[in-house]
Formats: structure tokens, sequence, C-alpha cells
């Protein structure tokens, strides 16, 4: 389910081809890149942005389809509790994706972007 996440978020980094900047935004973080252009960052912040709200999506994607694995199975009782694990995992997994990593580097690069780089 962690595998579903990270393909989502790339998934719709790809399509919006916000990638570059999303990896250019990791750069600005680690420090190992300078920022030059108050562009540049703007685009990094909308991609990380993106990223916030794919990592939510997909937690609800895999919760759908670990729910309905588990309404295809309800004859078998194993496969239940192994199906809502996977619902589960999917959901902690967004949200931890989401308001774990992407929130706080999208909030640390508006501070870049202002001027107010701690």
């Amino acid at each position: 389910s962690l595998a579903l996440n990270i393909g989502i978020i790339t998934a719709s980094l790809t399509a919006a081809n916000l990638m570059g900047d999303f990896f250019r935004g990791w750069k600005y973080l680690l420090g190992r890149m300078q920022v030059y252009d108050r562009k540049d960052i703007e685009a990094a912040i909308l991609s990380f942005d993106l990223a916030y709200k794919s990592s939510l999506a997909s937690g609800i994607i895999g919760f759908i389809m670990g729910i309905v694995l588990m309404l295809v199975n309800l004859t078998d009782v194993k496969y239940i509790w192994a199906y809502l694990a996977i619902c589960l995992l999917a959901v902690l997994y967004g949200i931890v994706l989401a308001f774990g990593l992407f929130l706080p580097c999208r909030s640390r690069l508006k501070k870049m972007a202002d001027g107010k780089n701690d």
C-alpha cells in the first residue's frame, strides 16, 4: 500500500509536469542548492502542494481498493482481516506522507520564498 501511495504521487507529479520542480524543492530544503529565483521556489511549492493532495487521495484510493477486496472475499474470514489491514495502512501512509512530510516541507519552502529562512 505504500507503493500505491508513492506511485499515485509520482504519477500526479509527472502528469502535471512538476517532477523536476519537486526534486528542485528537495535540493532547496536540503541546502544543496541556493534559491536564485522566486519563480523556481514557487514552482517547488506548487509541486509539494500537489504531492500533499495526492498523498491524501492515494490513501482514500487504497482504502476503497481494500474495502472492495474485503467485500469480494467475505466468505473466507482470514482474507477479511488482511484486506482490512490494507485499508487502514493505506490511509495511515497517506496521512503520514501528507501531514508528516509534504505539508512541513511546503511550509518551509514558503518561508524561504518570503525571505524568512531560519
